[in-house]
């Protein structure tokens, strides 16, 4: 099993209200799996002690799952909709950092 692991600030509209920005998560995944991305589950977390943070993983059988939804998602960068639900993602979340995790 490899994990694609995104790290997120919240942003303060995220703070203010968690809960929509839980829904636009959950939209967004689902966007992704609608449009052929081959994570075979995905797991939210946020980190109650420490900096705040909001943790993404994405599951997959092997790293070659993940090169395919890497090149896939460079063909959404002109879908219309792909830009808003970006935008929104924007507005409510700061990428930090990403990594790829193995399972032992």
């Amino acid at each position: 099993m490899t994990n694609y692991v995104v790290v997120k600030k919240l942003k303060d509209a995220a703070r203010k209200d968690l809960p929509k920005a839980a829904e636009w998560q959950k939209q967004f995944d689902q966007w992704l799996k609608e449009h052929g991305a081959k994570f075979e589950s995905v797991k939210h977390y946020l980190c109650v002690i420490g900096d705040e943070m909001y943790e993404s993983w994405y599951s997959y059988h092997d790293i070659s799952a993940l090169d395919a939804d890497g090149e896939l998602a460079d063909q959404f960068a002109d879908d219309p909709a792909w830009q808003r639900l970006n935008a929104r993602g924007q507005e409510l979340f700061e990428r930090v950092s990403s990594r790829i995790l193995k399972q032992l």
